[in-house]
């Protein structure tokens, strides 16, 4: 069960008796949730991203090389 779950990222959902159900996924998954938290928990931050895929779906992007960036970061 578990290599199903690491294979196809299909979480295992566990009942338990008179308790709530545990969910087990993989751990890359896990903290990737978790950073998506975190990146939207601020209401400013949230909008960036979304003005940030808008643009970039939209094509309204600007292209650099390596080593621009390279030289953008010094």
């Amino acid at each position: 069960m578990l290599d199903k779950v690491l294979g196809d990222r299909t979480p295992l959902f566990i009942t338990r008796k008179n308790s709530e159900e545990v969910a087990v996924i993989p751990r890359s998954d896990y903290e990737s949730l978790k950073e998506t938290l975190h990146l939207l928990s601020s209401r400013e931050n949230a909008e960036r991203l979304h003005q940030g895929i808008t643009d970039y779906e939209s094509g309204n992007v600007i292209t650099k090389s390596m080593d621009e960036l390279e030289k953008l970061a010094k």
